[in-house]
């Protein structure tokens, strides 16, 4: 866990040292955890529950990742934010 005042610019200088920058997120461009190669080093941002990510993180973030789907009609539609940092 790591805190900045200014989160898109400490994004933007990680990925200027080489870090890829991945955002926990749903939705269209996001792609399955599974999918990612483990060995390069990476930063993962977890927005706040509910809200998910700023759009000017979101902006700064290599790659959306999401844990996966839920069963149709399961009636889960995302997880807890730690739960899911966790997963990820």
């Amino acid at each position: 866990v790591y805190a900045v005042p200014n989160l898109p610019r400490a994004l933007e200088d990680a990925k200027a040292q080489g870090w890829r920058v991945l955002g926990a997120g749903v939705g269209d461009n996001s792609v399955p955890v599974s999918g990612l190669d483990p060995t390069q080093p990476s930063v993962l941002v977890v927005g706040s529950e509910g809200e998910g990510l700023r759009t000017t993180v979101r902006r700064a973030c290599d790659a959306l990742v999401q844990v996966g789907s839920a069963p149709d009609n399961s009636g889960v539609d995302s997880l807890n934010v730690g739960v899911a940092g966790a997963i990820l």
